[in-house]
């Protein structure tokens, strides 16, 4: 394998601060990979329960249970969501009064991943084409682990919710019927419920552990087939981009650079103020990025352990004679908009059902 060596990008050139941040990109980048859209996931799912306890209206058990589980989801919607935008406010305050510096990426981990899952940078980009089937393959495993999980934890949930709603509704009238309580069967129901998770949480792990060299012979498998089976002109693309990918080090080529692209974590040093600094930062996985790692990065002296690396930018985000280009922002506004009006009817209808629940 070759040394991993590239030219280092320009330096892009901004007039001092304060800049001007336009309004489009300002919410591109609170839009950006889905930072509040992404929330859709746990508010429309609390939409639909809240509407089926408000005019469905069934019995009072089941009703709390509905609402419960809309408060739950809104409250999971607030905690994902919440540390994304103050990340998005952050760099939006980066673009407008930043300092531009050239720093170094010294490791990256795909977005979600734990720190322990960082890999140097050069050989996180060598790797990158199994490390990412192999991150695909893992979340295909946890789905499908989860699927078989997820009934048994919804069952064993709703039968210690109903318990301890029953417990604390005698406190206050002792007269409600509580039922014929099995401890001996629920007791039995969670140690197969605990038996469960535990095969789950050992099977992942040891495919976690299994998985990168099987996805890295899937992929070169693939390749070669994909070789044999294409015509000629697809055929000198692939061996050309192979070549290239091998003169860099890589073992596949990087992928185009797209906006919906893997989003990274990443590491990295830079000298600021006199001293050196380290800092975290994201990026997206693509063919602008800097095989050498070295990248330009916007700093703020305030917070020097937080950066803005250029290749985390979006594909739309430009800039000339040294200003941020205005970009379109009606996409956005919407995705925003629409977002925000299932929270908040959510909000409004959760609330509502409480009242109606405590009378």
């Amino acid at each position: 394998m070759l040394s991993v060596s590239s030219a280092p990008p320009a330096r892009p050139h901004l007039v001092p601060p304060p800049r001007e941040v336009p309004l489009g990109v300002r919410l591109r980048i609170l839009d950006s990979h889905h930072t509040v859209s992404g929330t859709l996931w746990f508010t429309l799912p609390a939409a639909v329960a809240l509407l089926l306890a408000a005019i469905g209206q069934p019995v009072r058990a089941a009703r709390t249970v509905l609402v419960v589980f809309a408060a739950v989801m809104l409250l999971v919607a607030v905690w994902t969501s919440l540390p994304q935008l103050r990340r998005a406010m952050r760099r939006a305050h980066r673009m407008a009064t930043g300092t531009v510096a050239m720093g170094r990426i010294v490791s990256c981990r795909i977005a979600g991943q734990r720190e322990r899952d960082a890999k140097p940078n050069a050989e996180f980009l060598r790797d990158h084409g199994e490390l990412l089937a192999a991150r695909m393959a893992s979340m295909v495993l946890g789905f499908l682990l989860n699927f078989l999980v997820l009934p048994v934890a919804a069952v064993f949930g709703l039968v210690t919710l109903g318990i301890v709603i029953t417990a604390i509704a005698r406190l206050f009238d002792p007269s409600i019927d509580a039922g014929d309580v099995d401890f001996d069967y629920f007791v039995r129901l969670c140690l197969a419920f605990i038996a469960l998770a535990v095969i789950a949480l050992v099977v992942r792990a040891r495919w976690r552990e299994a998985s990168v060299p099987l996805m890295d012979a899937y992929l070169r498998f693939e390749w070669q087939r994909g070789m044999a089976n294409e015509d000629e002109r697809i055929r000198q693309r692939i061996r050309k981009a192979l070549d290239e990918a091998a003169k860099a080090g890589l073992k596949f080529p990087l992928p185009e650079r797209s906006d919906a692209g893997v989003p990274l974590t990443c590491e990295v040093e830079y000298l600021a103020m006199g001293a050196p600094q380290a800092a975290t930062a994201s990026s997206v996985l693509g063919n602008h990025l800097s095989l050498a790692g070295i990248e330009p990065l916007l700093f703020d002296p305030a917070n020097p352990g937080e950066v803005e690396l250029f290749a985390g930018l979006s594909t739309l985000i430009t800039w000339k004679n040294g200003q941020w280009q205005p970009i379109p922002w009606l996409g956005s506004a919407t995705s925003l908009a629409f977002a925000g009006t299932v929270f908040t009817m959510d909000a409004l209808l959760l609330l509502e059902e409480i009242v109606a629940l405590v009378h």
